[in-house]
């Protein structure tokens, strides 16, 4: 594994990885990564260069996304010859896996919108309409604190999915289809806004009232 200087463009170390790589995932800041790897999450310290852990997990990992404090990863798998995919959600501190959720048909990536606290993942059909695109959001806080959540589920315009990606700012989903399917703009549901910084910071008590901005 190449660890990348982009703002120099180029190679400042590498990692030995002890199983082969697909993908690489990291959050926006920090120094951590994780390797999907078959069935198996490695954990990447990108500052030190080393791997110091992995987690096991059932079927063959897809996609994964890290919470922007790198203490969450979720994980798509394949755990079956039928296609249907397992979302794991892993806690990195401790390198435990802290729910597994069948999904029960064929999901093959996902994104995370760390302000609204929404994961959305994309796959397809597998029985009624066979190669029809789906959508699904989770809840990132229902996921962990309800038993039973299977989040909200939408076909899309358009077959075989493969990739999705969302854009914070704006609560939309980018949604790139297989071959010349093209791809898909969608606007989730109640969009919340990032927020970067608020004027003004601070006010004295017994102060008129103000408009933050």
């Amino acid at each position: 594994l190449y660890v990348i200087n982009l703002s120099q463009n180029k190679v400042v170390g590498e990692i030995s990885l002890k199983r082969q790589p697909e993908k690489v995932v990291a959050p926006p800041t920090g120094p951590l990564a994780v390797v999907l790897a078959q069935s198996c999450l490695l954990l990447v310290d990108i500052q030190n260069k080393t791997t110091f852990g992995e987690v096991v997990l059932k079927g063959d990992s897809k996609d994964a996304v890290i919470s922007p404090d790198g203490g969450t990863a979720y994980v798509l798998t394949d755990q079956d010859t039928t296609g249907n995919t397992t979302l794991f959600v892993i806690n990195l501190n401790t390198q435990t896996i802290l729910k597994e959720l069948p999904l029960g048909t064929k999901y093959r990536a996902l994104d995370l919108n760390p302000s609204a606290g929404t994961l959305a993942l994309i796959g397809q059909q597998v029985i009624n309409n066979p190669e029809a695109g789906l959508l699904l959001l989770l809840d990132a806080g229902r996921l962990m604190s309800e038993p039973i959540y299977n989040g909200e589920t939408f076909e899309l315009a358009g077959k075989k999915p493969i990739d999705i990606s969302i854009d914070p700012w704006r609560n939309q989903a980018l949604v790139v289809f297989q071959g010349d399917e093209g791809a898909l703009l969608l606007q989730l549901s109640n969009p919340v806004p990032v927020l970067s910084r608020i004027v003004p910071e601070q006010r004295v008590v017994g102060d008129p009232g103000f408009t933050l901005t």
